[in-house]
């Protein structure tokens, strides 16, 4: 970062540098802030400027002199001229994208947080549990578990443009519900690692994707066990149904383990909990229903669906009156 950058480039030894950081350091993956009070004095390196620089944006409210800097250089017409100047609408700020000769004009609306972090403005609606801040973005309440784990649903969010910074869309995984969308976001270095916590990252994301799911079904003390997070006898996913039965899922990812050690996990993993499933893709359905028989296994997707739909429309038992009887 370079403060006061005009003055900096009346040095000829320091303007041959900055010159040169502009055309090679993007190759390192660095980001080179120009800190100045105006336009005028950088007019030399705005051609480097834009011809190591994919798109730019322009901020609003500029003065006359200020953008003829950059008319030239960027093509800039009359009416781009006289729009770079309009003042913000409020506390709405205005920009110019540009790339490629492209040229698109925005506005900046800020979340009520940001509003009250900029200008210290009280929050008229004040943020409720229902959502969740997500950097601009909203995550729906309850879900605060799988953002933290680094994986979210394309479904669970809300956000106002295509990209969330940090963020990268994953759409090899197959969902393991079948309405679920097919856009699968996870946290960009998780997406270049091979094995996340022991675990391939389609492992990974599956069992937070159901850990998800099930507690938007209003299942309680939802736990994904990460790379045997309770010893060798846990399942992936640990849970309390809404009508308050233990559900233990385990996820068994194609070639993962052999028929007799996924048998054995449903020998030991049953007497903790009272329901037990093994969630499995088509393609080691036939292995997983040998190991573990019919009733206890469910292929990611439409059966998937199914069973959560169940779930959910099973009755509370904190809520039968205590003088009804619960059938066992």
């Amino acid at each position: 970062m370079l403060d006061e950058g005009a003055n900096l480039l009346e040095n000829s030894s320091m303007e041959r540098y900055i010159k040169r950081w502009f055309r090679e350091a993007r190759a390192g993956k660095c980001s080179i802030i120009l800190d100045n009070q105006d336009t005028l004095g950088v007019k030399n390196i705005l051609p480097i400027l834009k011809a190591n620089t994919d798109a730019t944006i322009f901020m609003c409210n500029m003065s006359s002199e200020n953008v003829d800097e950059f008319k030239k250089e960027y093509g800039l017409t009359d009416n781009d001229k006289a729009y770079l100047m309009e003042p913000p609408d409020g506390d709405i700020r205005k920009f110019l994208f540009m790339m490629n000769g492209l040229k698109i004009p925005g506005r900046v609306i800020l979340s009520p947080i940001q509003s009250k972090v900029f200008f210290d403005k009280e929050i008229e609606t004040p943020l409720s549990s229902e959502s969740y801040l997500l950097e601009g973005y909203e995550l729906l309440d309850g879900l605060e578990m799988c953002k933290d784990a680094d994986v979210m649903s394309d479904d669970w969010i809300t956000y106002p443009g295509t990209d969330i910074p940090g963020w990268t869309r994953v759409t090899k995984i197959t969902p393991p519900v079948d309405d679920m969308s097919k856009v699968i976001w996870v946290r960009e270095d998780l997406a270049r690692k091979k094995l996340i916590h022991g675990e391939s990252l389609d492992h990974y994301a599956t069992c937070y994707l159901l850990a998800g799911e099930l507690i938007r079904i209003g299942c309680k003390q939802v736990v994904v066990h990460t790379y045997g997070g309770q010893g060798e006898e846990d399942a992936d996913i640990t849970c309390v149904t809404p009508d308050g039965r233990i559900l233990w899922i385990e996820y068994e990812h194609p070639g993962s383990h052999r028929i007799g050690k996924i048998g054995d996990k449903k020998t030991k993993q049953m007497r903790y909990c009272d329901m037990w499933k093994c969630i499995c893709q088509r393609s080691n359905e036939v292995e997983v229903k040998k190991a573990v028989g019919r009733d206890f296994y469910l292929v990611r997707g439409e059966a998937v669906s199914n069973y959560l739909n169940l779930l959910s429309s099973s009755q509370k038992l904190n809520n039968l009156d205590s003088r009804e009887t619960a059938e066992a």
